[in-house]
């Protein structure tokens, strides 16, 4: 993939060094385009860091159209935080976008290194769940803006050259085709 890989970035307390110590003794999985990590009913009961790719988090509505959460770029740790937390089952999908590297954690991974390191389980979690605000927070204050606005905060918080149309207008809230007129003109 063309996408610029962004480093680990070692002192980012976003993945702290007791989780890299986890992370050290996983194994790598590689994934092709279009594979599913998580589906709807499937239990949550590990979490991803990404290392190269994009993983698109998403469900379908009632109506049967998708909407898109977030996407994961590289270097971002995948938690569903509730479902991985309380072992729940999955409530959407995560989707790879191209080829995506991960190193998987899986929940007995979790625990075990929280009783080697008990400060995984304290301030890490807390920034977890922050991160989770924050993209929600962001994304209602994207979606608050005009169609314009909107596609032009998103080019700067995402790859849109790496995404389909489709894709962008389901976490925009646009239509495909007022997408690509937007896009047409900027």
């Amino acid at each position: 993939m063309n996408f610029k890989r962004r480093p680990l970035r070692q002192p980012d307390p976003k993945i702290p060094y007791a989780l890299k110590r986890i992370l050290l003794q996983s194994g790598r999985a590689r994934l092709p385009h279009g594979t599913a990590l998580l589906i709807p009913g499937m239990e949550v009961n590990q979490a991803w860091l990404l290392r190269d790719g994009i993983v698109k988090h998403y469900h379908y509505n009632r109506k049967g159209e998708q909407e898109v959460y977030h996407f994961y770029l590289p270097g971002d740790l995948i938690v569903m935080e509730e479902e991985f937390l309380e072992q729940k089952r999955s409530k959407s999908y995560l989707g790879a976008i191209g080829q995506v590297i991960l190193i998987p954690i899986s929940y007995q991974q979790f625990l075990q290194g929280s009783q080697q390191f008990p400060q995984l389980l304290l301030i890490p979690l807390m920034q977890l769940m922050l991160a989770a605000k924050k993209r929600l927070v962001t994304r209602n204050k994207l979606l608050q803006c005009p169609a314009l606005e909107r596609y032009q905060r998103f080019i700067k918080l995402f790859p849109a050259h790496l995404l389909l149309v489709k894709d962008i207008a389901a976490y925009l809230h646009l239509f495909p085709t007022t997408l690509s007129k937007i896009k047409s003109r900027y």
